[in-house]
């Protein structure tokens, strides 16, 4: 996909749609996600995703002002003072015990915000997160996959679409291969890859591998030694209980993730040793046992597929 707009830069791509961002003359970095507009089904997704995003209305989320058409592609527009970037290529650097620490936090925050509404993000990738690289500040985007709990219904195997760029991302329970239902401590799994991959520059399991699904359910990641990196004991062992294959022995909430990172920052930063301490001390049990349901967001889906079916009647979609 290529764009002409001058001075434009690309921030990140997958599959069917870019992120590409610039200034204006008001010096407002404006961004961009864009899909090709005859895809119906992904501007569903995309009308979903922006009513989703002002519903929800938290500051961990980049909120979308306007959908627009242009030419023959969709856009949905953001607007920023920061030029933000993508979070993969800002970890495809080394990072510090600081630096991972503080942008281990803010990544949490943003499931907290979440997982506190109700929802369930399910499309956790490095590449959907931006990061302002001067405050280290997270941005959280793609909601077209997030789902709302409920305890009174399974979810649906509909729910179970998985986009392809984002398998190394997965939870056990997301396989389908085995008997547990997707909630909260799904995400807090996902969250342990992107952990394990700021850390060791790779996920812990090759997608691309004939194997993967294999050796994700039955076998443990490389350890950082065995990788050859030095990582503070307590670090690794907080990201080992986020990649627990059973989800009772990860941690059982944001909150509590958050509470063992924040305690391993403020050791940090008083220049004292990362000891070994308990860990999920601070757990919230209740909620994440809820499962997930979608009636309400495929009743949404279809009737904005209904929409986007028709002619368009304006080139802008303001919320």
């Amino acid at each position: 996909m290529i764009l002409s707009r001058e001075s434009t830069i690309i921030i990140e791509s997958v599959d069917d749609w870019i992120l590409e961002g610039y200034w204006n003359e008001l010096k407002t970095f404006n961004i961009s996600k864009v899909i090709h507009s005859y895809n119906k089904k992904k501007l569903a997704q995309l009308h979903y995703e922006i009513e989703l995003a002002h519903e929800l209305d938290v500051p961990t989320i980049m909120k979308p002002i306007f959908i627009e058409q242009e030419e023959q592609f969709l856009k949905m527009n953001y607007s920023s003072k920061i030029a933000y970037k993508s979070l993969a290529a800002y970890i495809a650097s080394p990072l510090s015990t600081y630096n991972f620490l503080r942008i281990a936090i803010k990544l949490t925050n943003c499931f907290i915000d979440l997982h506190q509404a109700s929802y369930i993000y399910r499309n956790l990738h490095a590449k959907h997160f931006l990061i302002d690289t001067q405050t280290l500040d997270i941005k959280l985007l793609h909601l077209e996959y997030s789902y709302q709990y409920s305890n009174f219904k399974p979810l649906p195997e509909t729910a179970m679409e998985i986009p392809k760029h984002r398998l190394a991302y997965l939870a056990p329970e997301e396989t389908g291969r085995v008997n547990s239902e997707i909630d909260f401590r799904t995400d807090l799994y996902s969250l342990g890859v992107l952990f394990y991959e700021m850390i060791a520059g790779q996920t812990p399991y090759d997608e691309k591998h004939p194997a993967f699904f294999n050796k994700m359910l039955t076998t443990d990641p490389p350890t950082f030694k065995e990788l050859g990196i030095k990582v503070p004991p307590i670090i690794e062992k907080i990201v080992s209980k986020l990649l627990s294959k059973n989800k009772t022995n990860r941690y059982q909430s944001a909150i509590g993730l958050k509470e063992d990172l924040t305690s391993c920052l403020h050791l940090f930063t008083n220049d004292l040793l990362l000891d070994d301490f308990p860990l999920g001390q601070h757990d919230q049990l209740g909620e994440s046992r809820l499962n997930v349901k979608i009636p309400d967001r495929q009743r949404m889906l279809d009737t904005l597929l209904q929409k986007v079916q028709a002619p368009h009647e304006q080139s802008q979609i303001h919320f």
